[in-house]
């Protein structure tokens, strides 16, 4: 079964966030006069293994317009530059549905 995990977040899912991504930072830059509100955030994460942490920072840092910036000693939280911060609460459940829940599907 976690066959199909990978190859749902390295074929499917994986390729559709970096091309969004690739699309909101393109249209950040050929729009100059847009003001864009970079930020911090602390998302609280759930992985416990060293590989799953990896692994979601990574992908964050993979995703054009955000950076993985640092994990927390106690390892429950993992910040996060964004480049334009609306809503740092979506952003954090963006994270947590998107990348964090299908990292755990595939043993992080």
């Amino acid at each position: 079964m976690k066959l199909f995990y990978w190859i749902h977040y390295l074929f499917i899912f994986f390729p559709i966030e970096l091309i969004k991504s690739n699309l909101e930072v393109a249209y950040a830059v050929l729009t100059p006069k847009r003001s864009l509100k970079p930020g911090i955030v602390a998302v609280p994460i759930e992985l416990k293994t060293d590989w799953g942490i990896a692994m979601l920072a990574n992908s964050i840092t993979l995703t054009p317009g955000t950076i993985t910036l640092d994990v927390s000693l106690d390892r429950k939280k993992i910040f996060v530059h964004c480049m334009s911060l609306e809503d740092p609460q979506s952003f954090v459940e963006a994270i947590k549905d998107n990348f964090e829940a299908k990292i755990k599907r595939l043993g992080g």
